[in-house]
């Protein structure tokens, strides 16, 4: 019993570790962020980049040139999410969960 309990307290405190580097602003990738695994299961494409290709968004610049409401209208019609907030939030959720292992 006290194994258990040495690693659920092991469990917890690298997920207050991962907790703790994760607070504040990060700039994650969005293969980190969004990753195959998620645009699967959430989304009709099998990657954030096949996601982004017919939108012509192939960087940080042309992601931030490209009109919201197209990205909103892709979001709508090809994922589970009604908004890129949504999706955003989800994906950052289950980062975290990943993060720290409490998924």
């Amino acid at each position: 019993m006290n194994d258990g309990f040495n690693d659920l307290i092991n469990k917890l405190e690298h997920a207050q570790h991962e907790l703790e580097s994760m607070s504040g602003t990060h700039n994650y990738k969005w293969s980190e962020l969004f990753p195959d695994s998620f645009m699967k299961e959430h989304t009709k494409s099998a990657s954030i980049d096949s996601f982004f290709s017919d939108l012509g968004v192939t960087d940080k610049e042309s992601f931030d040139a490209l009109p919201q409401k197209n990205l909103e209208k892709k979001v709508q019609s090809e994922t589970d999410f009604e908004s890129w907030r949504a999706m955003n939030e989800k994906a950052t959720a289950e980062l975290v969960l990943r993060r720290t292992g409490l998924s």
